[in-house]
């Protein structure tokens, strides 16, 4: 079993004068079945939960590998590698496979007794046969698009339509050059279609049409194809290999002669530089860069030589055979580093850096680089020290930086690994060096303010800062990241108060300011009517809440005229913090209203924040479109409806001014 290690590594002192050192540890990938079974060859087989270990189609996505089998479908699930297998009392149409293909959540299956879906999300199948409209339910081969699905069949090709749920069908009446259809593929605005004993028949989709790529002699019969580029790769049953160029209408062939280690090709993968041929006799691997093949065979690690489906996923590639499936790592050793947040403090506190790779055996050499943002592909080793060895493909290394100035940097991080057999590969990582301790100020304030409600402000530095935290409240203050400002609304009390401003990082460090000021007795009962809170979704802003008691009387929306000094005082605030959206919600407790002009608790408590909406708009001269109307009822209490003090609590209204500006 794989596992990390996290190494925490302290670094102090000024780092103008101070070497830091960073370690960073590089040690097998954890949790990932692709990552802990670190072979060049794996065979799997119904021993491992495959349905069959005859292979007769193979389908890849984000999180699944799909295989066809005599026997049912299979799915494996790449980060446990657990099988899961699917047969007719599931809701296929036959359990003998012929063809696959994925497309976002749904695995489309064809079989010779129709075609099927199959959702992933929701698990369920559904099946289509001549009856639904399919030409023939002999299926050879399925291409899924973003709006219809073209399925290939023994006796054409049926189109279906997902928006209408009807299916268009082409024959060679209708332009095929031949009606038993082999292999579908998208070429952009094309379909290319391939068919026994002919050429590659091409669909315009804009035209409707049908056209044909044919050689200038006899083809033999079209089994599978792909694209590269301008190229279109045709797999023959005996004749190798045609390659037809779109750009000079030319045609190239490949057989055994040029390389190719078998000229009966059964399917064909194009994967970057590298074309991938499975054939009766092993699997052909042609580098379209050095231009030369290369084969595979049961001797270098295949389970069969006999190839029957293949599909490519990341750095493996998966070959279907009569004798169970063979995944191979086609690069060696897979090398990759992963990192969190990285960073270095000026004021004594850790360096964080975790880094993993993984490693395979017999690595031969290894190499650690690092490049500035500034200058990306320009890698350096300067202060980068490597030990002798690295003990089961894990080892340690030091980076020593001098001379970081005050700031944040990016630098790239890279791992190159060559294995005994010159398998050569890299991976690279942000760190991020940040020397910026947060600061943050409170801007000067009178010595007294009245008791109650109370607004203050100050000012950040370049930190990358996340949050600003008031207190009393714990209030999440308003920040202004352009011009490293922030505003938050606060209680004070009659007499000495402290408010403390707390500045978090994004790694953790904090800074703290702290304002003591007096506070002057109002004697309008205001300290005791409003109460000041943080959100209570942990947004930026601030929450005040008035009791309805004060507001309102009971079952009624008009304001007391007592109550206009306080809601001018909650006017003030509001306008001082200019563009954000301020949110105004009436709250109920649960006892039903009884007699009144309102019918319900939700009637009543809409009436009474449209009334503080629109006093506040008339009186206030504030913008409507700055506030925003909410009647919530009984649906958010604050205390248990069981005790009339709760249900006082409950009966309420919020001003909730929050980070969001107005556009």
């Amino acid at each position: 079993m794989s596992f990390i290690n996290r190494y925490f590594i302290s670094a102090g002192g000024n780092l103008m004068k101070t070497l830091m050192a960073l370690l960073v540890l590089l040690i097998t990938l954890p949790n990932n079945f692709y990552a802990e079974d670190s072979a060049a060859w794996k065979v799997f087989t119904v021993k491992d939960g495959l349905a069959s270990n005859s292979i007769k189609a193979i389908a890849v996505d984000n999180d699944n590998v799909w295989f066809g089998t005599k026997n049912g479908l299979s799915r494996m699930i790449k980060k446990s590698g657990v099988f899961k297998s699917f047969t007719t009392y599931d809701g296929l149409p036959s359990n003998e496979i012929t063809t696959l293909a994925v497309a976002n959540s749904n695995v489309w299956i064809g079989t010779n007794f129709g075609a099927c879906v199959y959702n992933v999300d929701s698990d369920r199948f559904r099946s289509f046969t001549i009856k639904e409209g399919l030409i023939s339910n002999k299926i050879t081969s399925i291409l899924p698009g973003a709006d219809e699905v073209w399925i290939g069949t023994d006796n054409g090709i049926s189109v279906y339509n997902k928006s209408v749920g009807t299916f268009t069908n082409y024959t060679d009446a209708d332009g095929l050059n031949k009606k038993t259809v082999t292999s579908i593929i998208s070429d952009g605005s094309q379909i290319l279609v391939g068919t026994y004993g002919a050429a590659i028949n091409v669909f315009n989709r804009m035209k409707k049409t049908w056209g044909l790529y044919a050689p200038s002699k006899e083809m033999y019969t079209n089994i599978v194809m792909t694209t590269q580029g301008e190229n279109i790769w045709s797999g023959t049953n005996g004749g190798g290999i045609r390659i037809y160029n779109k750009q000079t209408k030319k045609w190239t062939t490949f057989t055994m002669d040029n390389g190719l280690g078998d000229e009966n090709i059964t399917s064909l993968i194009a994967d970057g530089f590298n074309l991938w041929s499975g054939t009766f006799d092993g699997v052909s691997l042609f580098s379209t860069k050095q231009k030369n093949w290369k084969v595979y065979s049961a001797k270098d690690g295949l389970t069969d030589a006999s190839i029957t489906a293949m599909d490519v996923d990341g750095n493996f590639i998966w070959f279907g055979t009569d004798n169970g499936v063979t995944r191979f790592n086609k690069i060696l050793p897979e090398v990759l580093i992963s990192s969190k947040k990285s960073f270095i403090t000026s004021d004594n506190e850790p360096v964080d850096i975790d880094c993993a790779a993984l490693s395979y055996n017999k690595i031969k050499s290894f190499k650690v680089e690092y490049s500035t943002a500034t200058f990306p592909d320009i890698w350096m080793t300067k202060g980068i020290t490597l030990p002798a060895k690295a003990e089961d493909g894990r080892f340690i290394t030091s980076w020593n930086i001098t001379d970081v100035p005050s700031k944040i940097d990016f630098y790239n991080l890279k791992l190159t690994a060559t294995d005994v057999n010159d398998n050569t590969n890299e991976a690279a990582t942000a760190i991020i060096i940040d020397t910026i301790a947060p600061v943050v100020t409170i801007n000067q304030t009178k010595e007294e303010e009245a008791e109650g409600m109370f607004t203050l402000s100050g000012l950040y530095n370049k930190s990358k800062i996340e949050k600003i935290v008031i207190t009393p409240g714990n209030v999440n203050a308003i920040m202004n990241p352009e011009k490293k400002t922030f505003m938050s609304t606060t209680n004070i009390r009659e007499g000495l108060n402290e408010i403390t401003v707390t500045a978090y990082d994004w790694v953790g460090r904090t800074a703290t300011a702290v304002l003591k000021i007096k506070g002057k007795r109002s004697g309008s009962g205001q300290a005791q009517a409003i109460q000041v809170t943080q959100n209570t979704d942990g947004t930026t802003g601030s929450k005040l809440i008035i009791g309805d008691k004060m507001l309102f009387e009971p079952g009624s929306a008009e304001l007391k005229s007592e109550v206009f000094s306080t809601l001018d005082k909650i006017i003030e605030v509001i306008k001082q913090y200019q563009t954000s959206i301020v949110r105004i919600e009436g709250h109920t407790d649960n006892i039903p209203t009884k007699g009144g002009y309102y019918k319900s608790n939700l009637e009543l408590s809409n009436a009474r924040a449209n009334n503080v909406f629109n006093y506040f708009v008339r009186k206030g001269n504030i913008s409507p479109d700055r506030l925003k109307v909410e009647g919530l009822g009984d649906t958010k209490p604050v205390a248990s409806n069981n005790t009339e003090e709760g249900r006082a609590l409950n009966r309420r209204v919020e001003i909730v001014i929050t980070g969001t500006t107005i556009k």
